[in-house]
């Protein structure tokens, strides 16, 4: 019996696809992430994480998936560049109380 057709055994390129070894280590190195670090991203012993990246085993479609998801580089603000918190202060669009 033959799972062509299956997302993690197919030749196919679908967003469902396991990633190779090559692709797993080379992601890993660019972020400066250890294999430990990786590996719990996506709740992955160390040795299965090694396993992926040695090619003894294809990471499942989802934990590639995640682990993508999890690592997105997103802009984060420079801490220099945001204001530091005001005390309030008075409202000035806001007229006087006319006086008694």
């Amino acid at each position: 019996m033959s799972l062509t057709n299956h997302p993690n055994r197919g030749k196919t390129s679908s967003p469902c696809r396991s990633p190779s070894s090559d692709e797993v280590k080379a992601l890993r190195h660019e972020l400066g992430l250890t294999q430990v670090d990786a590996a719990n991203l996506v709740c992955y012993s160390k040795r299965a994480w090694q396993h992926c990246e040695t090619g003894d085993r294809r990471m499942h479609p989802a934990a590639w998936q995640l682990f993508c998801l999890k690592t997105m580089n997103l802009p984060r603000p420079d801490p220099r560049d945001v204001a530091p918190d005001e005390p309030d202060a008075p409202d000035a669009a806001q007229p006087d109380a006319p006086a008694p």
